[in-house]
């Protein structure tokens, strides 16, 4: 679950460029608005090192979104 108001949808191209997939919580949920800020993740085939250096990648590509940063108080990054 991320911060309520996010849009999980906004991360799955970023994720897709660095091979991350995932499914915004939207497309799994019967109030799509409601679960905006849900994602869902697979662990099934992918090994304990695979698994916390590809939540760490997702965390790296949500936390840099401009949205976000500003909500915690990041300095967004210069162009």
């Amino acid at each position: 679950e991320l911060p309520e108001g996010t849009d999980t949808r906004l991360f799955v191209a970023p994720a897709a460029e660095q091979g991350i997939s995932f499914n915004p919580g939207s497309d799994w949920a019967a109030d799509a608005e409601g679960a905006k800020h849900w994602l869902r993740l697979c662990f099934a085939l992918a090994s304990e090192q695979e698994i916390r250096d590809g939540v760490r990648a997702l965390a790296d590509i949500i936390l840099a979104h401009p949205a976000l940063a500003r909500r915690q108080g990041i300095p967004e990054a210069s162009a």
